[in-house]
């Protein structure tokens, strides 16, 4: 049976992968999280400091979903911190495992190193343009470098705008819900004509799992639906299920940059087509119950 760790299983996206990969049968998974140096179960507690302890428990030949990552309350926060504790991260994580035989190396990634908030993103393929606009951005980048040097197969997933249940850090998407359900009222810039590029949780994991069945080349994919959604047709969505109008005020009349990635790149490695991912409508449903 393959081995599997996943690193930041204390964060949304990691709980959720691991809650997804325990259940499989092919493989024996391990979550990886900061705390003092133990494995309970199947969680491995380690001080990042202490990096002989992470060395020990590991196995010599496995697979990687790294997921660990220091986020910011605002991407756009002028925080150098945040690279430095991101880079730092990264080197743990190449010291580790970078003697080990590693199969496959999942890097979960972002498509703010396009420059998400600084320009339009329409229509970006892997082969657009580099943007780093902040800190966040800046140590994404640099972790995708360094792990595609460190690890022959190593893939970078750059991530559109994930949600689900056990989300901390709230975006647009939990800030519009939040204000449904206290009735409280929606600003939004201009006539909401904003995009993004919303994917389910538990299809990140479903695509994780796929590309480690097929023989995809390793390297860079959007990891996204392909298919944007305007901020009131977003509101829109959510009004008709949870029946209930909600007031919408436009605070100024500047639209804020909107998004469309290409996930064609992803689609032709795994063999699947855009009905693959979750309906929003459906995930929805999912995420207010």
């Amino acid at each position: 049976m393959k081995t599997l760790y996943i690193t930041g299983c204390n964060g949304f996206i990691g709980t959720r992968l691991l809650d997804y990969f325990s259940k499989s049968s092919e493989y024996n998974v391990y979550g990886i999280r900061r705390g003092d140096n133990k494995v309970v179960d199947n969680i491995i507690y380690c001080d990042y400091e202490d990096r002989s302890f992470l060395k020990s428990v590991v196995e010599r030949s496995c697979n990687i979903i790294h997921t660990a990552t220091y986020i910011p309350e605002s991407i756009t926060d002028d925080n150098k911190e945040l690279e430095i504790i991101n880079s730092k991260l990264t080197d743990v994580i190449i010291e580790v495992f970078s003697n080990k035989e590693v199969n496959r190396f999942f890097n979960l990634s972002s498509i703010n190193i396009y420059g998400y908030g600084q320009k339009e993103l329409i229509d970006v393929s892997e082969d657009g343009d580099i943007l780093l606009a902040n800190y966040y951005a800046k140590s994404k980048y640099k972790s995708e470098i360094l792990f595609s040097h460190c690890f022959e197969r190593n893939y970078n997933l750059r991530i559109s705008s994930p949600f689900g249940r056990g989300k901390r850090k709230k975006a647009l998407l939990e800030m519009i819900f939040e204000k449904m359900l206290n009735h409280e009222e929606i600003n939004i810039h201009g006539e909401g004509k904003k995009t993004l590029d919303f994917i389910w949780v538990e299809d990140i994991a479903r695509v994780i799992e796929q590309m480690m069945q097929v023989n995809i080349k390793p390297g860079d994919y959007n990891l996204c639906t392909g298919i944007s959604l305007s901020v009131r047709e977003v509101i829109t969505i959510i009004e008709k299920i949870m029946k209930y109008k909600a007031n919408v005020v436009s605070i100024d009349k500047t639209e804020s940059q909107s998004v469309t990635i290409s996930n064609e790149k992803l689609l032709n490695g795994i063999d699947v087509d855009n009905t693959f991912f979750t309906p929003f409508e459906d995930a929805i449903k999912e995420f207010i119950c």
